[in-house]
């Protein structure tokens, strides 16, 4: 097809009609190069009577061709602006654009050459097809910029954001961002790096490749409302010992924390890949390791003081610190190595005591409480020095906790004792 001959621009005016094929200028073709809009044609009768019958509408980016014998003026309706036609000296062959027909799809579909239109999903990738029905399948694109807007979603070079309903401020529910200076969505909403979920009055899930502790994985929970916190409550991944023989795999469960708090956690650890480090539990608190299990057995590393528990369920402590007693009852008072006790691994109450200064004859010495209260009475022979009377003192320790001195023979006199008294039933009976 040759070049256009002539170049013709109808004003929006249906009332004045532009000529654009004289009689006798032969073979022309007239195409209409607007996509939206539709020129009238017609000849000299046609137009200037009126008759419909004698008028020819050429559809947005469509062509006709005319013998040239009669004049053919053109008009256009429904438009605001000027369409520029061509004229092709010599046309005889019709076309139709692919957009003809205001706009839409005049052919069934378009499509790259690998396309099966008879079963698209079972195109090859990379193809793609456009029909006519409205459904349009590219199998692979890429996009080298710009924004993708859904319904509920956009994909822009900063992240994928998902909305309830309609993308605006104060709806998003989950993000995926990839970079932390990215602190807005376009709308406008607070967002965080990584994979986040987020829920009513500023709680959120966030799943983390860096987030964690020391830059672990890991999952951060924000709980509601919380505005102080500058370690997420979390779960994180870590490793000790990587690439070694030892290496375990673990899991910490921590607590979060404020700037001026410490955190908790819990760490559990599998057995070493050689086998030479078992499964371990531990509880830490503010950095310190407080407690640790494995299947050989539990480890405090700091002091455990027990201060709950009764006669009926004892507090189960498997180890505990010495503690030092220095207020006694009826005037006794700690000598040399003093008053000392502890519930023992065995779950006895150990005494160590060098006391002095206390009435003639029976007296209480101190009452224990709590889990340091022994489930039978019962006596234990006590040393003394200046011996006198006809028999030696001896230690009472009651069920109710009191520990008393019986049948001292002067006052002030000075006695001396190392007791064990179980703590827990044996066997129904002896405690």
């Amino acid at each position: 097809m040759s070049m256009p001959t002539d170049t013709i621009v109808i004003n929006p005016n249906r009332a004045v009609a532009t000529q654009l094929v004289a009689a006798g200028d032969g073979p022309t073709l007239i195409v209409n190069s607007d996509l939206e809009n539709t020129v009238y044609l017609g000849n000299n009768d046609g137009i200037h009577a009126g008759d419909p019958n004698g008028v020819v509408p050429l559809g947005p980016n469509g062509s006709v061709s005319v013998d040239g014998k009669l004049d053919f003026y053109g008009v256009i309706a429904n438009t605001s602006t000027p369409v520029t036609v061509y004229t092709i000296a010599g046309g005889t062959s019709n076309f139709l654009g692919i957009t003809q027909g205001g706009g839409n799809l005049a052919i069934s579909s378009i499509q790259s050459p690998n396309f099966d239109l008879s079963n698209p999903s079972a195109s090859p990738n990379p193809s793609w097809g456009i029909l006519k029905n409205g459904l349009a399948y590219f199998v692979g694109l890429t996009l080298t910029g710009g924004t993708l807007i859904g319904p509920d979603y956009i994909i822009d070079p900063t992240g994928v954001y998902f909305y309830s309903g309609t993308p605006a401020l104060g709806n998003l529910v989950g993000s995926w961002v990839p970079s932390a200076s990215t602190v807005t969505d376009p709308k406008g909403n607070a967002v965080f790096q990584d994979i986040t979920v987020y829920g009513p009055n500023s709680c959120n899930v966030r799943l983390s490749s860096t987030g964690g502790f020391s830059g672990s994985a890991g999952l951060l929970l924000h709980p509601q409302n919380a505005t102080h916190l500058t370690i997420l409550s979390q779960v994180v991944s870590n490793i000790v010992n990587a690439g070694a023989v030892n290496e375990q795999e673990g899991i910490t469960i921590s607590s979060g924390k404020s700037t001026t708090s410490d955190d908790a956690s819990i760490q559990l650890y599998s057995e070493s890949a050689d086998g030479t480090i078992l499964a371990t539990h531990f509880l830490e608190v503010g950095g310190v390791a407080i407690e640790s299990t494995n299947k050989t057995g539990k480890a405090f590393n700091v002091p455990v003081t027990a201060n709950s528990g009764t006669t009926a369920s004892p507090t189960n402590i498997t180890s505990d610190t010495w503690h030092e007693a220095t207020a006694f009852n009826n005037g006794w008072t700690a000598q040399n190595a003093g008053f000392w006790y502890r519930m023992t691994n065995d779950k006895e109450l150990e005494i160590l005591g060098d006391l002095s200064g206390g009435p003639a004859g029976n007296s209480s010495i101190i009452t224990f409480t709590g889990a340091y209260v022994p489930n039978l009475s019962q006596n234990h022979p006590c040393g003394q020095n200046n011996p006198g009377g006809t028999s030696p003192p001896w230690i009472y320790l009651n069920n109710a906790g009191v520990l008393s001195a019986i049948g001292v023979p002067v006052a002030g006199e000075e006695i001396f004792f190392h007791i064990r008294a179980p703590l827990d039933l044996v066997n129904g009976g002896f405690g």
